[in-house]
């Protein structure tokens, strides 16, 4: 890695000011010095990168994928029943072993170099993940995943978390999370436990809420086609009591929300559970792509905007998208919803950092932060005054021509 060098596009996007027109981003040992006008910077007797119609942006962050599964792509349809879909995949899942994990795991790093994420945020189950990442030079946050509706399995499940957790080992660019499955895969004391247990390790919390009807159906009448798998997969607990609310009130009813979490999906929400989260500083993650494909009904996404609640995007796994590409979401939130193009390019940049709790590293392009930066290509008829630039990022922009992290080039 290079430690000092000189970044020079036409146009740089900061995100928390205007755009730079013929600008210059200076990056030592991995940190942003300065970033203006190259008129406004002295001459710097270091490495030159040029980047001729280039605009220079934050990395996106992407803080929603399953990567594990990325050799699913194509491989499952959606046919009517969310319950369906997961029956398929552990279908496929029984014919796989190791190998298939880790090239599924391999594949993704290119597709998410190559299309602009430089933050990814991972849902592992098998554990396979933090490797095989390390050696990616992605900045990366790995939730490991846990599923347990048994009562009689949660000591057994929180011995192993602990054994889990005691190995880990963050880095500069890897930390860890737990990722707590769903309210229809997670016993409620064991959701409490888990929760207790990122606290002692301040570790953050990661949650699929109010994702389908099915769920809803389980949680208000504890009936429906989630009884029916639970109980063929051997993990229904029969003692377990509905608790006849919707899963935003469940999850609050355990006290288990709270700022260091963030909430996947939430796609059936009521205005009563929109003001809990506000209340609990929830993220939100959307995943808009994953939407479509199982046909959801409109994202509340003005009402919890409006609500300032903190919104990122993530793009799923692609046992329910065709791609890890953060612009093809970003276009599909624009061809949905009646957004800003500026709204949308920072819900896959700076709010995705919040989300994270890294706004302070990264998420945008300052002095003090991280050298997370891509450039997108500009057709070279581009002109300032006949284009705006979000709005041809989010709605024409296809090549990431440049892909830097930690102030590594990674894509160039």
């Amino acid at each position: 890695m290079t430690c000092e060098l000189i970044l020079k596009a036409d146009y740089i996007l900061p995100m928390i000011i205007p755009p730079i027109k013929n600008g210059l981003i200076y990056v030592k040992n991995g940190i942003i010095v300065q970033c203006d006008e190259a008129s406004k910077i002295p001459c710097i007797d270091k490495n030159m990168v040029e980047l001729k119609n280039v605009c220079l942006l934050p990395g996106f962050v992407n803080t929603h994928t399953h990567l594990e599964l990325t050799n699913l792509k194509d491989k499952i349809s959606y046919k009517g029943s969310f319950v369906r879909w997961i029956r398929d995949i552990i279908e496929v899942k029984k014919t796989w072993n190791e190998k298939n994990y880790i090239d599924s795991l391999k594949s993704s790093i290119k597709q998410l170099i190559t299309s602009g994420t430089t933050t990814v945020v991972d849902i592992t189950t098998r554990g396979l993940s933090p490797q095989i990442l390390l050696d990616s030079n992605l900045r990366c946050r790995i939730y490991k995943e846990i599923i347990g509706f048994k009562s009689e399995l949660i000591s057994q499940t929180i011995a192993g978390l602990n054994e889990y957790l005691s190995k880990l080992h963050t880095t500069n660019l890897i930390d860890f999370g737990l990722a707590l499955h769903a309210p229809y895969s997670v016993h409620p004391q064991l959701f409490i436990k888990v929760a207790n247990l990122a606290k002692t390790y301040s570790l953050p919390v990661s949650i699929h809420i109010a994702e389908s009807k099915e769920e809803l159906e389980l949680l208000m009448k504890g009936s429906g086609e989630f009884v029916s798998l639970l109980k063929e997969l051997g993990i229904w607990d029969k003692d377990w009591i509905k608790p006849k609310l919707t899963p935003i009130k469940y999850l609050n009813s355990l006290g288990i929300l709270n700022s260091n979490m963030i909430g996947v999906h939430l796609n059936y929400l009521t205005d009563e559970e929109i003001e809990i989260l506000k209340e609990k500083r929830v993220g939100v993650v959307h995943c808009p792509k994953s939407h479509k494909f199982f046909q959801r009904e409109d994202f509340p996404i003005q009402k919890l905007i409006d609500k300032g609640i903190i919104i990122a995007l993530g793009t799923d796994s692609l046992a329910s998208n065709d791609s890890l590409c953060m612009l093809e979401e970003m276009k599909e939130l624009k061809r949905r919803y009646n957004l800003a193009p500026d709204v949308i390019l920072k819900l896959a940049t700076l709010n995705g950092a919040k989300v994270l709790g890294l706004d302070d590293k990264i998420g945008s392009l300052q002095p003090g932060k991280k050298a997370d930066i891509i450039g997108i290509k500009l057709p070279e008829e581009f002109i300032e005054f006949n284009h705006n630039l979000y709005d041809f990022i989010i709605k024409e922009a296809k090549d990431i021509v440049f892909t830097m992290v930690d102030g590594r080039i990674l894509n160039f």
